[in-house]
């Protein structure tokens, strides 16, 4: 008899009567005193965490019976019905127990029901009270379209969360950190720097420094720091007046102007000229030939760039390739100053690569005398190339 049909269950139906089965079940998981029964190979086949506890070289390969501490039973549940039916159910799911179930997807390397989570986080539940821990879970395992949620909420309600001392100081150091440094942000200034301030009166032992250097001073009135920013005793006037003369602009209008024009007065005098220096010897490093390149088309075709930087009006970046690591806390350097008014500034890399650069120092300088400056400028001892 050709062409039989044999009527049986499906797999998911099987699947779905094996799921909590106590009779059937070959591993018990003890969590938050709850036991949960399943079976080995099914959550072996479902993950490659799985696979590894209980398959593996691993003491609980060995147990019939696994006690999970510090894993949330709201959290592992969801995933094992999700193995065995496919399904979740969290429309009803309170946003607490959604970022715990992420979380723990993240953990047991559960990629596929990840990237099912992550669609299914709406923007609408991101709100005050829990933004901080989304921000934290999407930041740690990188989950993209959670953070740009997260960055959407945090920017529509700038002026709300400057401006509320117990929103802002819930924040964690990070999340504080990285608002001060973004662009889109959207705020006054000085409301960041007040709401900042009302952060560290919450967590006295934290340093800073790192978070001041990012305010925009040039866009705080002279004024506003006499009144508000001089009594924190966090910022002296010589760094205010320093600072203020960098021109950041607004938050949301980042000019052009300043990142195209104003490193073009000021070169460099030669590569005889830079010293590399430590405690021990200031001119080890400079009795060592560096490589020298410009950042312009014409340098390509000069044989002498040291030669060439006094006559190009082209270059914006010089760089220094030291012939081999140098450990330093100190670099020092000539300038002549082609205007009244230029800026540079200055950066190093542990290895040679410009993608991993980091800028340690800029200045601008406004003179009324033009011809050469000497720099020397010291930062904690690292290793430089």
């Amino acid at each position: 008899m050709s062409g039989d049909i044999i009527c049986a269950e499906s797999p998911s139906e099987i699947m779905s009567k094996l799921y909590l089965n106590e009779e059937l079940c070959d591993i018990r998981f003890v969590v938050e005193g709850e036991t949960i029964a399943a079976n080995k190979a099914i959550l072996a086949a479902s993950c490659e965490y799985f696979r590894i506890q209980l398959f593996g070289e691993t003491n609980e390969s060995r147990k019939k019976e696994i006690v999970l501490t510090g894993t949330p039973k709201d959290a592992f549940k969801p995933i094992v019905k999700f193995i065995y039916t496919g399904r979740i159910e969290i429309r009803k799911m309170d946003t607490d127990h959604l970022i715990s179930l992420l979380s723990l997807s993240h953990e047991y390397q559960f990629r596929r029901l990840l990237h099912w989570l992550e669609a299914k986080f709406e923007q609408e539940r991101i709100i005050f009270d829990n933004i901080n821990k989304v921000f934290k879970i999407s930041s740690l395992y990188e989950i993209d379209s959670l953070l740009e949620k997260c960055w959407r909420f945090i920017e529509s309600n700038a002026k709300e969360i400057v401006e509320d001392k117990t929103i802002f100081t819930s924040f964690s150091f990070k999340l504080v950190d990285q608002i001060v440094c973004r662009e889109t942000f959207i705020a006054d200034e000085i409301d960041i720097f007040k709401a900042l301030m009302e952060w560290k009166k919450s967590y006295p032992e934290c340093d800073i420094t790192s978070v001041l250097a990012n305010i925009r001073w040039d866009q705080i009135s002279l004024e506003n720091f006499h009144q508000y920013v001089r009594p924190f005793g966090v910022f002296t006037d010589t760094q205010y007046i320093d600072a203020s003369v960098i021109k950041k602009g607004k938050r949301g209008n980042n000019s052009p102007e300043t990142e195209s024009s104003i490193y073009n007065n000021f070169y460099p005098i030669g590569n005889s000229n830079i010293f590399f220096s430590n405690e021990r010897d200031r001119d080890r490093c400079h009795s060592h030939p560096v490589k020298l390149y410009l950042d312009c088309e014409c340098s390509s075709v000069d044989p002498e760039p040291s030669d060439h930087m006094e006559s190009c009006q082209i270059f914006r970046t010089v760089m220094h390739d030291l012939i081999y690591p140098y450990f330093c806390k100190e670099i020092s350097f000539k300038t002549l100053q082609r205007d009244k008014k230029a800026s540079f500034s200055v950066s190093i890399s542990p290895e040679n690569d410009v993608t991993q650069m980091i800028e340690i120092y800029k200045r601008q300088v406004i003179t009324r005398s033009l011809g050469e400056f000497h720099h020397n400028i010291s930062f904690p001892k690292q290793r430089i190339q």
